[in-house]
């Protein structure tokens, strides 16, 4: 943990953005490498000791709530060599609006959480979701349960 210290990481031609009110709480690291975006929309709450890193893109929409040790990772952190042959990648994270992400939960590369979702705690999400308002869980994460809400 990082101890209350929040940082900021940025390379050369990489952008934070943010479209409007957001808080982000102590020990959360922003890290955006190789010309990558991280865009947060309004209305954003991030609890305390998060990590989100973008090398493509993280797209946040409106009214999202990260609970406490989020991980975010557009990528593998290092070449993932085959007989000799790069094979790692980086593909963007896609979270719609009023979307929760409950404690604990992690978030990999390629993933899409639809408008109105909430992801469980310690949840392991490794894929595309296309359904909204639904209750995301587990390792790796499947839809639990169809037709929720929160407040």
């Amino acid at each position: 943990m990082n101890a209350g210290r929040t940082t900021i990481y940025l390379d050369p031609k990489s952008k934070i953005i943010f479209l409007g009110k957001a808080i982000i709480s102590e020990g959360t690291t922003l890290r955006c490498d190789q010309d990558s975006i991280i865009e947060i929309g309004d209305n954003f709450y991030c609890n305390c000791n998060c990590f989100i890193s973008s090398t493509s893109k993280i797209q946040i929409g409106d009214d999202c709530i990260f609970g406490w040790r989020i991980t975010i990772n557009t990528g593998d952190g290092h070449k993932v060599l085959h007989e000799g042959i790069n094979r790692g990648s980086s593909k963007a994270v896609i979270i719609g609006k009023h979307v929760w992400l409950a404690p604990d939960c992690s978030l990999t590369k390629d993933v899409i959480i639809p408008d109105n979702c909430i992801v469980t705690q310690k949840a392991v999400v490794t894929k595309a979701f296309t359904k909204p308002d639904c209750l995301i869980g587990g390792i790796p994460a499947k839809i639990i349960r169809e037709n929720v809400d929160w407040e």
